[in-house]
């Protein structure tokens, strides 16, 4: 018998979306039409409806559901359970992104290896940019703009002093800042792209996807990162993307860069040969791999099991408290050092 999984959402999606097909290897704009518009770049488009459409048009048996399906294998995100006592009597796959662990789960998959622990957890990455118009091949070995994609507050503010931008004009190089949504797609006149995270706990840093990483290879574009054990697990420093803390590290590897034009091109082109081991087609069949293998291993024996739904669900109101203890354990250092480093630059 065919193995049926079930995507569980907050609220489905207006009509329309359950016949659509992904169209790959970048854009999902068939997928979603403007009545779904507002659902790209939430977590659960990215790791819910996204994988639901990717596993269907891949063959699998899949339904998006708002609610958990008692006796089946549920695919959920933490910020749909955290405020709950989810799924009592069913098979729980927790997906946890950039936050605390997730307790109320039979199985847990996490976006960084650096937070993979137990038996019945699994890796797997992030789904590349959707709707990315990648770099201008015209541009050919140019080093004359280097971007950052993302929120005002995810970027060091050491990249925005004005030592570091006229360091940047004498060496011949811009500086473009893409803090709205709506651009962070576009890579059509990008050479570089600069991302090293402001002050971010540790703990944080951990759960952090190499999606920068991976984007870059997918546009084209030579990657100046920060040291992040997600970049490092899929990346190698000075291969295929570049690693570095300081505006300095950065200058000095620009310039580097900037005079040899060979390893601009080498970089660039072993960046894109990587992003085929993580592209819409790769990613899509370690999602089936995962589902039909790991996943549905650990179904059977959670059925065979067969424990009472009494103590299906003690084991679960047991789960959802531990998962709020931890919530606030996990946030508690992190919101420390935030106030500490606010303290001391007010």
């Amino acid at each position: 018998m065919k193995q049926k999984f079930y995507f569980v959402v907050s609220k489905i999606p207006p009509e329309g979306l359950e016949n659509s097909n992904p169209d790959f290897p970048s854009k999902v704009d068939g997928a979603v039409g403007s009545e779904n518009a507002h659902l790209w770049g939430t977590h659960e488009w990215n790791w819910l409806i996204q994988t639901f459409l990717q596993t269907k048009a891949a063959g699998l048996d899949v339904a998006l559901v708002d609610k958990p399906v008692a006796n089946a294998i549920c695919i959920t995100h933490f910020v749909t359970t955290k405020d709950k006592v989810w799924g009592k009597d069913s098979f729980i796959v927790g997906i946890r992104s950039d936050t605390p662990p997730i307790r109320m789960k039979e199985f847990e998959i996490v976006q960084s290896p650096a937070v993979l622990s137990g038996k019945n957890a699994a890796f797997i990455n992030h789904w590349p940019q959707s709707k990315l118009f990648p770099r201008n091949t015209a541009r050919r070995n140019r080093v004359e703009t280097i971007s950052y994609f993302g929120g005002q507050g995810g970027l060091s503010p050491d990249f925005y002093s004005e030592h570091f931008q006229t360091s940047l004009r004498q060496l011949g190089v811009s500086l473009n800042l893409n803090f709205q949504p709506s651009s962070w797609g576009n890579y059509d006149s990008t050479d570089l792209v600069l991302a090293v995270r402001h002050h971010h706990h540790p703990t944080l840093i951990k759960t952090k996807p190499a999606s920068k990483l991976i984007n870059s290879w997918q546009a084209g574009c030579v990657a100046l990162l920060g040291r992040e054990p997600a970049y490092r697990a899929v990346g190698t420093p000075g291969q295929n993307y570049f690693e570095i803390e300081t505006p300095q590290d950065a200058l000095e590897t620009i310039a580097k860069l900037r005079e040899h034009s060979g390893l601009y091109e080498s970089v660039r082109k072993a960046g894109i040969d990587k992003y085929r081991e993580y592209s819409f087609q790769a990613l899509q069949q370690q999602w089936v791999e995962l589902l039909t293998g790991p996943i549905t291993e650990a179904f059977i024996q959670w059925q065979n099991k067969n424990e009472p739904k009494l103590k299906k669900y003690a084991i679960r109101y047991c789960q959802a408290a531990q998962q709020w203890i931890d919530h606030k354990l996990f946030s508690l250092p992190i919101r420390a050092t935030e106030f500490l480093e606010h303290m001391k630059h007010s």
